[in-house]
């Protein structure tokens, strides 16, 4: 898991090969939302996820790495990887 540079926003992502984004601002913390594949180029992750990174001079834009031996960018303004 990580926290975004303003500490607004936590991403959190495991054993589900999911990466979800939680509003720390909100009073129940709301799951804000879930990084979907973007086509068969992009598919997501296919295992678990061990490992989240937001870029903290962007904080649209976060890293993940997985059991499936990838390393994904994922843009939030997307919803998902974009490389």
């Amino acid at each position: 898991m990580d926290f975004n540079s303003t500490g607004e926003r936590l991403a959190v992502a495991g054993n589900d090969a999911q990466v979800k984004i939680y509003d720390e601002n909100s009073s129940a913390k709301d799951l804000i939302m879930v990084l979907k594949a973007n086509g068969k180029l992009l598919p997501g992750h296919s295992n678990r996820i061990f490992g989240l990174r937001f870029n903290h001079t962007d904080e649209n834009m976060l890293y993940s790495g997985g059991w499936d031996n990838t390393v994904q960018i994922n843009d939030l303004r997307v919803g998902g990887p974009i490389a």
